[in-house]
């Protein structure tokens, strides 16, 4: 009986792990999809904002759910790059190498269907309806 009751309180604190990570992923994911900040940082020439926006765009990555996470990758990496192509801007983690135009016209050329995977499963996992 004891050993019944450890099995099932372990599957509920894995379980409930598992859903906050989720969860965390979600909300970071619902409250960085509009690009809100990054925009009115860029309109407004205002590196700060900038930074923290392609902060917050990193830390979604570091969230995503492997079955999700490359395609989150390249996204964020596509965004980063673009930012930084057009700003005076360093990525997120330091970057300050010049982006290279050509690799990174592959890389926005390329993420549409990680683009699409991301937003099934955004509506599937998060209900969250994004238009990416």
């Amino acid at each position: 009986m004891i050993g019944r009751l450890a099995a099932i309180a372990a599957l509920v604190v894995l379980g409930a792990s598992c859903t906050s990570a989720q969860e965390e992923f979600c909300r970071q994911l619902e409250d960085n999809a509009d690009f809100d900040d990054l925009r009115t940082g860029i309109n407004r020439d205002d590196p700060e904002l900038i930074d923290e926006a392609l902060t917050d765009l990193q830390r979604l990555g570091d969230l995503a759910p492997d079955e999700i996470k490359d395609d989150v990758d390249a996204l964020v990496e596509a965004v980063i790059g673009a930012v930084r192509a057009v700003t005076d801007v360093d990525g997120p983690s330091g970057e300050s190498t010049p982006v290279d135009v050509d690799e990174l016209n592959a890389s926005l050329d390329g993420i549409q269907s990680s683009t699409q995977r991301v937003v099934d499963y955004a509506d599937r996992e998060c209900e969250l309806t994004i238009g990416l």
